[in-house]
C-alpha cells in the first residue's frame, strides 16, 4: 500500500497492513553533534544529487545546489518524482548548515503530494527544536527539548542523510544513540546508528572503499553505504519499503542468484488473470505429499517478501529439503490484475486461488493427491481451514502465527506498540489508539459516518475479517492441524492469540499438536533481544526447527 502522509501530529508506523513509502534521513544538531572531520566536508552538492527508487524501479531524482551566504552554507534542493501509484510528488527546500557544515541550523521545504500542499520549518533553538507544518493556512507548531545528540530527519533527502554521514566518525561495530527529530509529524523517536561491515562498492566506474551503518528509527531499519574517503552518502536502502536512494554514479552490486533447481516457475489460472507462481519439488521419484502455502495479511508475493527476507520461500525448500512439495502463488492484490476500484472478498484473495493450487497439485502424478495440506501464515493461517474445508480432501493444517484475537484488538495492540517504541508521548499515543479505534468501531457497525476505506483497505472488506471464527473454522473442516508460533512474535503474541486458541480448542481427540518456537519473531526469523518489528529489515531465514516441526507433522 503506497501512501503519502504528512498531517502534522501523525507518525507513519509500520503495522501488519501499512508499508508508508516514506523512509528517513538526517543532519546533526548542534548541540552535541559528533566532532566534525578536521578539514570540514564539502557540501552535499558535489554528489551531483540522487537517484530515488521504489520496489527496484526509478521512480523521482533529487537535484542538489550549494552556495554560502555570511559564512553559512545553503543548500537548494528539489526532488520530484511519480510514484507506481501515479502519485506526483515534489519537495523544494532549503537547508543551512552551521559554518562547519557538520549540522543543519535551519530547514524550510515545500510538499506538494497527492493533491495535498504543505510547508515545513524546523529551526534549531538552545535547547533542541522548533517545529512547524502548514497546510491551507493552518499552521502547527511543536518546541521540541532535547537533551544528548539528536538528528534532524527528512522522510524524502538524499542530501540531508549526505550531511550526517559526512560527520559521523563511529569507529567499527560502536553505536551511536541520538534522538531523530521529524518535521512532517513534528516529533521525536529514538535512533540508533551501528557501523557494520567496510567494503567494497563502484562508483563512477571505480573500485572505491566504502563504510555502512545501520540506523533503527523507532520501528524502522535502513543500511547506509557512504564513501570511506569522506563519508559521503551512496546509497540508503528501506528494505521493508522497498525504497532507496543513490547518489548518481554508485553502482550497487548485483543480487546474489537466488536459484533452485527444484523449482519451476509456473502460473496459477485465476478469475482475475495469471498469478506468478512457483512449484518446488524435492528429489525423489516416489509421488510427495505436498501443501499449498498461503501467506499474510497485504499484497504479498508468492515468497512472502517482506524487506530482504522471504519466509515462504525459506519453508518451500526447508520441506524440499524433507521430502515435502509445495506451490506458492501471489496474491491477486500483488499483481495488480484486478479492477483497482473492484471489491476484493477473502474469497478473491485467498480461497479460490488456493484451492486451483490444490488442483494443480492433486494432478501432478509426482504427488500423492491423499497427502495435501494446506499451510497458512498470519492471515493466512486464518484462511487455511477455510481452505481446506473447501476442498475436502485434504490430509491436514498447518497454522504459523494464527491470529485469535478480533481484528481490530490486534490492530490498536500492535498500534499502541509501535507508538511507544516511537517514543511518543502518552496524549499523543491516546489520541492516535482512540481515532483508529472509533473508525474500526464505525465500519464495524456500518455507522453513517465510517470511514469508506481504512489502512488502504474497504470496509465490507474490514467487516470479513471481523467475521472469521478461528476456532470454528477448524472445527468444521475436521482435521489434524499444527499451530505454531514464535514466542518473540509481537503482531500474532503467544499470550493472547496462541494461549487462547489451545484453550479454546483443546488437543481436538488427539488431531490438534501445538508448538511454541522460543527466540523467533512474527516471520519465524531469529531474534537477538526483543522483536520490534525493525529486525524485518535484516535479513535472515526461517528457523529450522519450524520446518522440522511441519514435515514431522506431514509425514
Amino acid at each position: 500500500m503506497e501512501r503519502i502522509d504528512a498531517r502534522p501530529q501523525e507518525i507513519l508506523v509500520p503495522l501488519m497492513w501499512i508499508a508508508s513509502v516514506f523512509f528517513l534521513a538526517g543532519s546533526v544538531t548542534p548541540a552535541t553533534a559528533p566532532p566534525p572531520p578536521a578539514t570540514p566536508a564539502p557540501p552535499a552538492a558535489s554528489t551531483g544529487g540522487f537517484v530515488h527508487f521504489f520496489d527496484g524501479k526509478q521512480f523521482g531524482e533529487e537535484s542538489v545546489e550549494a552556495g554560502i551566504e555570511e559564512g553559512i552554507v545553503s543548500i537548494q534542493g528539489h526532488v520530484s518524482g511519480t510514484l507506481p501509484s501515479g502519485t506526483t510528488l515534489t519537495l523544494d527546500h532549503v537547508t543551512k548548515l552551521s559554518k562547519d557544515r557538520s549540522h543543519v541550523v535551519d530547514y524550510t521545504a515545500h510538499l506538494v503530494a497527492a493533491g495535498r500542499t504543505i510547508d515545513f520549518h524546523a529551526a534549531a533553538t538552545e535547547k533542541g527544536w522548533r517545529l512547524e507544518a502548514t497546510e491551507a493556512g493552518q499552521p502547527v507548531a511543536s518546541d521540541k527539548e532535547i537533551s544528548g545528540p539528536s538528528v534532524l530527519l527528512d522522510n524524502n533527502l538524499g542530501e540531508h542523510l549526505d550531511v550526517f554521514t559526512r560527520s559521523l566518525t563511529i569507529g567499527p561495530g560502536a553505536t551511536l544513540e541520538l534522538t531523530a527529530v521529524v518535521p512532517q509529524v513534528l516529533t521525536t523517536v529514538p535512533l540508533r546508528v551501528t557501523r557494520i561491515a567496510d567494503g567494497k562498492a563502484r562508483f563512477s566506474g571505480s573500485d572505491i572503499a566504502v563504510r555502512r551503518y545501520r540506523m533503527q528509527a523507532a520501528s524502522l531499519m535502513f543500511e547506509v553505504t557512504v564513501s570511506a574517503k569522506d563519508g559521503s552518502l551512496l546509497e540508503a536502502a528501506i528494505p521493508l519499503q522497498k525504497a532507496s536512494y543513490r547518489a548518481k554514479g554508485y553502482e550497487p552490486a548485483a543480487p546474489a542468484s537466488a536459484a533452485d533447481p527444484r523449482e519451476t516457475a509456473t502460473a496459477l489460472p485465476s478469475p482475475a488473470g495469471d498469478l506468478p507462481a512457483v512449484l518446488t519439488m524435492p528429489a525423489l521419484e516416489k509421488p510427495v505429499p505436498a501443501a499449498v502455502l498461503l501467506s499474510g495479511s497485504g499484497p504479498n508475493d508468492r515468497d512472502e517478501t517482506i524487506g530482504p527476507n522471504k519466509p515462504l520461500r525459506d519453508l518451500a525448500r526447508g520441506l524440499a529439503d524433507r521430502g515435502i512439495a509445495t506451490y506458492r502463488f501471489d496474491k491477486r492484490t500483488t499483481v495488480k490484475v484486478t479492477d483497482p476500484n473492484a471489491t476484493v472478498t477473502l474469497d478473491d484473495e485467498y480461497v479460490t486461488d488456493a484451492l486451483k493450487a490444490i488442483e494443480i497439485l492433486a494432478a501432478n502424478p509426482k504427488i500423492d493427491a491423499k497427502r495435501i495440506y494446506v499451510i497458512g501464515h498470519s492471515l493466512g493461517a486464518a484462511l487455511a481451514p477455510v481452505v481446506a474445508a473447501r476442498y475436502g480432501k485434504a490430509r491436514g493444517i498447518v497454522l504459523l502465527a494464527a491470529p485469535y484475537r478480533r481484528v481490530d484488538v490486534m490492530i490498536l495492540d500492535q498500534l499502541q506498540f509501535q507508538l511507544k517504541v516511537a517514543g511518543m508521548d502518552k496524549s499523543e499515543t491516546d489520541r492516535q489508539v482512540h481515532e483508529s479505534s472509533a473508525a474500526l468501531e464505525a465500519i464495524r457497525t456500518k455507522a453513517p459516518d465510517a470511514p469508506e476505506f481504512f489502512l488502504g483497505a474497504p470496509g465490507d472488506y474490514w467487516r470479513e475479517l471481523y467475521a472469521l471464527d478461528l476456532p470454528g473454522s477448524i472445527k468444521a473442516a475436521g482435521l489434524p492441524v499444527l499451530v505454531v508460533q514464535g514466542e518473540k512474535d509481537i503482531q500474532v503474541r503467544a499470550d493472547l492469540d496462541f494461549e487462547p486458541l489451545k484453550a479454546a480448542l483443546g488437543d481436538g481427540g488427539g488431531r490438534y499438536t501445538y508448538l511454541r518456537v522460543p527466540g523467533v519473531n512474527h516471520l519465524f526469523l531469529k531474534v537477538d533481544g526483543e522483536s520490534t518489528g525493525a529486525e524485518y529489515a535484516v535479513a535472515g531465514t526461517v528457523d529450522p526447527a519450524v520446518i522440522d516441526a511441519i514435515a514431522k507433522f506431514v509425514k
